[in-house]
């Protein structure tokens, strides 16, 4: 379990996309939801990039480093938008539906 799980910040560990752990390394190298964002960066690259040979691109040349960095910062600002709306959306409804006003619930409100 990651520390954004912990904390109470994602109710699960999973992925959003598909069925698997979601953490840094499957988001940027194996989830199917950023495939065409990867293809792109090895067509770039000129080559697969993997957990194993990621620094080594990242080393070889600053374009490397910027396309690479892009690559990253790009996935993780969208999985961070996914998330916030989630979470809005999941903390919003039951403020707003605890006695149908919109107010706090008060003794004898019958829940």
């Amino acid at each position: 379990m990651d520390e954004k799980t912990k904390k109470g910040k994602r109710t699960s560990p999973t992925c959003l996309y598909c069925p698997k752990i979601d953490d840094a390394e499957h988001s940027l190298f194996s989830c199917p939801r950023w495939s065409r964002e990867k293809q792109e960066l090895e067509l770039y690259l000129g080559g697969e990039v993997n957990v194993g040979n990621l620094v080594e691109y990242m080393l070889s040349k600053a374009e490397a480093w910027e396309r690479i960095q892009m690559y990253m910062r790009n996935i993780m600002k969208k999985k961070r938008g996914v998330w916030k709306k989630r979470v809005n959306v999941n903390v919003d409804l039951p403020m707003k539906n605890r006695n149908g006003s919109g107010r706090p619930r008060r003794k004898g409100d019958g829940f």
